[in-house]
C-alpha cells in the first residue's frame, strides 16, 4: 500500500512535470535505479489482478543492473506493460520479464501468452490513445513518460 501511495504521488508530480516540459521547461529527474528492484516492486503491485486472472508472473533473471532515468516514469511503463499483459492474457496465462544489458542500453522484455497485437498495427502501438482492435471494452491505463535530458 505505502509503495502504491509513494507511486500515485510521484505520477502526480510527473503530471507537473509533463505540464512544464510542454510548457517549454526542462527538469532533469534522472537517478541512478536498481531495475531488479523496480520490476519486482511493479509485479508485486500486480501480483493480486495476476492471481484473480490466473496469470503467473515470473522475473527470468536476478542480475543486480543499474540504470540511468526517471523512477516513476520507468515503473509508470512496467506498469502498463505488465498490466496489459495480464489484462488481454488468456485466464491462467503466463506472463515472463527478463532484461539484459547490450553496450548502453538495457533491453527488458516481456513475454505472454495473450492474442497478442496483429502485425498490421505493431507499427502504431506507441501512438497517442491508440488501441489495438478488440481491445475498445477494455479500460487501460495513461501512458506517461518523460525526457530525462
Amino acid at each position: 500500500i505505502q509503495s502504491s501511495a509513494q507511486h500515485m504521488n510521484s505520477i502526480l508530480d510527473n503530471l507537473y512535470i509533463l505540464n512544464c516540459l510542454e510548457k517549454g521547461n526542462k527538469f532533469k529527474t534522472c537517478y541512478s535505479i536498481d531495475i531488479l528492484d523496480e520490476i519486482t516492486s511493479t509485479v508485486s503491485m500486480l501480483f493480486e489482478s495476476a492471481n484473480k486472472k490466473g496469470a503467473d508472473l515470473s522475473i527470468l533473471n536476478d542480475t543486480r543492473t543499474k540504470v540511468e532515468g526517471d523512477k516513476t516514469a520507468i515503473r509508470q511503463v512496467l506498469l502498463n506493460i505488465l498490466s496489459n499483459a495480464i489484462k488481454y492474457n488468456k485466464k491462467n496465462g503466463k506472463v515472463m520479464i527478463f532484461f539484459e544489458e547490450t553496450d548502453d542500453f538495457l533491453e527488458v522484455y516481456i513475454s505472454d501468452s495473450g492474442i497478442g497485437i496483429a502485425a498490421e498495427e505493431l507499427s502504431s502501438i506507441f501512438e497517442k490513445d491508440y488501441r489495438a482492435g478488440g481491445s475498445e471494452d477494455v479500460k487501460v491505463l495513461a501512458f506517461i513518460s518523460q525526457n530525462c535530458s
